[in-house]
């Protein structure tokens, strides 16, 4: 766990300007490594980290920072950040830890194509509501 997470601290996440491209993109990246999202289901079932906490946090600071960026601007609404970020980030990981229960409501895996379109389709249409009405 420790060396996946330095690794990914070390990965540089391209942060668009909408919060629907973002993620999208964060959502790509996630299912794109299972083994990543298995990783952290095996540490959380010990009982919390087993290290590499440092580069984890590094590793969200950017996607933190671009939050707040976007509330400072007008471009997203002014929801706390830091549980924001964890919504997020658990709209992107959910469907990947938990392939059974995204079956199970979905009727499909969250391997499957059309499934992971229309995924995306849906972290768009939120992402929507999260950005003010201009």
């Amino acid at each position: 766990v420790r060396r996946k997470a330095a690794g990914k601290a070390e990965t540089t996440r391209q942060n668009p300007s909408q919060l629907a491209d973002a993620l999208a993109g964060w959502y790509d990246e996630e299912s794109a490594d299972v083994n990543w999202i298995r990783l952290l289901t095996w540490e959380a079932l010990a009982g919390g980290s087993t290290g590499g906490d440092g580069a984890r946090g590094e590793r969200f600071q950017p996607m933190k920072d671009w939050l707040k960026g976007a509330q400072a601007s007008g471009r997203l609404a002014k929801l706390d950040p830091e549980h924001l970020m964890l919504a997020l980030v658990a709209l992107d990981m959910f469907p990947v830890a938990f392939p059974q229960i995204t079956k199970a409501i979905t009727g499909r895996s969250p391997t499957d194509a059309a499934f992971k379109r229309r995924h995306k389709a849906f972290l768009r249409q939120l992402a929507g509501y999260l950005e003010p009405q201009r």
